[in-house]
């Protein structure tokens, strides 16, 4: 195929402009393109349902343009010890943006005025134009690499071509159709463009593809215990069980008093099941937000699971790669195996059983009905976190009592119990 030109790319980027396909998706759908020559699909998202900037990014198949996908648009669903890397290290992909004139760079402003030179179009800076630049691990170019030139073209008109599609292709739902919510694993649409493409006849055929496995980049850091006396301690206990560990998400509503305002903030879940149990025996449940620099409160909560148990678990069963990641230094710290498992049941019972009960958190403290005491738990502490100073102090008296008890215990989040002693009954 012959070399795409910089001029090229530009006439394309106005009509993708005109189409306006941001129109269709939101920023976490995507969609696949696989292209002839290419053996392996790229994945496309596009910007601007919201109405802030209007684009497309394109990820390639590689396990830098993958992790890069992840990281990009579930950035605020993955710990801080993840994200505090810069996105640059790690980032594979090319990307078009539209801004007003006056706020393009200067690498972009000059090759877009003098293409509007050549087509005899005044440059005005009230209007948008695009912005293209391509990322490598380590490196960012404010100019498309030449290879990106061609997916960049093609990726700006097969979502120009999503915009000729019917419009129930776009159902509320988004489940049988063109695109889903990004998710490790979800089924998505796949454009593959045909070969005879130019020669009139449909340039697409519509089939799916799983999207791939989440992974987790070799440079990101492994969180390692550094309290020696904890870590003494430790080591000092007997060897027993395997424990399956998890990490997962939930989102919670959250009241930050110095900014006087609530957000949705992504709360950071550690559980741990004993696998040798008679029955299946969850260990333990810590909650952190994204805060944790560096995952070692995490470690630190799991090393609590240990000493209360009175063991070491000789082996932590992981299915999921942040998991791995956490406990990657902190398993060769006290010698314990890092087996990987496809999946533990129970794990997926206690996420989605915790998924809901965010979901159900009650509007006021006594409106809570549910007879499980865990349940009602989780229910407080979330309801606690959304909280202004308002409710905290309508809190009910037999409520707060209760909830102070647990926090002697250690049952409570520590997060939740600190808020709570800025309002003592």
């Amino acid at each position: 195929m012959a070399t795409v030109t910089l001029s090229e790319v530009y006439d394309t980027a106005f009509r993708f402009y005109d189409a306006a396909p941001w129109d269709l998706l939101r920023t976490s759908q995507v969609f696949a393109l696989r292209l002839p020559g290419h053996p392996d699909p790229y994945y496309l998202s596009l910007n601007g349902y919201d109405g802030i900037i209007e684009g497309l990014v394109v990820y390639p198949h590689t396990e830098h343009g993958i992790f890069s996908m992840y990281q990009q648009l579930l950035m605020n669903q993955r710990a801080s010890f993840l994200n505090r890397h810069s996105l640059s290290n790690d980032t594979d992909r090319c990307s078009i943006f539209f801004y007003p004139g006056d706020q393009l760079g200067t690498r972009n402003i000059v090759p877009i005025k003098a293409y509007l030179a050549r087509k005899h179009i005044r440059f005005r800076p009230e209007l948008c134009y695009p912005e293209i630049f391509s990322q490598r691990p380590y490196k960012m170019y404010d100019l498309p690499l030449e290879e990106d030139r061609e997916i960049l073209k093609e990726a700006m008109e097969a979502a120009i071509y999503l915009t000729t599609l019917p419009p129930d292709t776009f159902d509320e739902e988004m489940d049988e159709t063109l695109s889903c919510f990004l998710k490790p694993g979800a089924r998505v649409s796949m454009l593959t463009k045909s070969e005879g493409a130019g020669d009139g006849g449909n340039p697409y055929t519509i089939s799916s593809v799983c999207l791939p496995p989440d992974v987790v980049s070799c440079s990101l850091p492994k969180p390692s215990l550094r309290n020696e006396a904890l870590l003494e301690k430790l080591q000092k206990l007997p060897r027993a069980h395997s424990w399956a560990v998890r990490l997962f998400y939930t989102t919670n509503e959250v009241y930050q008093e110095h900014v006087q305002d609530r957000y949705n903030y992504y709360l950071l879940s550690l559980i741990a099941f004993d696998e040798d149990a008679e029955k299946p025996k969850l260990l333990g449940t810590y909650d952190a937000y994204d805060t944790d620099s560096d995952g070692e409160p995490m470690l630190e909560a799991l090393a609590g699971f240990m000493i209360k148990s009175g063991f070491c678990p000789r082996e932590f069963l992981v299915d999921r790669a942040l998991t791995h990641s956490l406990l990657q230094s902190f398993s060769r710290q006290l010698s314990i195996r890092l087996v990987p498992v496809k999946s533990y049941p129970d794990l997926d019972d206690m996420e989605e059983g915790e998924k809901y009960i965010a979901e159900q958190a009650s509007e006021e403290f006594d409106d809570a009905e549910d007879t499980d005491p865990y349940i009602l738990l989780r229910q407080y502490c979330y309801k606690v976190r959304q909280s202004d100073a308002e409710d905290m102090r309508s809190m009910p008296e037999d409520i707060y009592h209760a909830l102070a008890q647990l926090a002697e215990d250690g049952h409570l989040p520590e997060d939740v119990w600190r808020k709570m002693q800025r309002y003592p009954k």
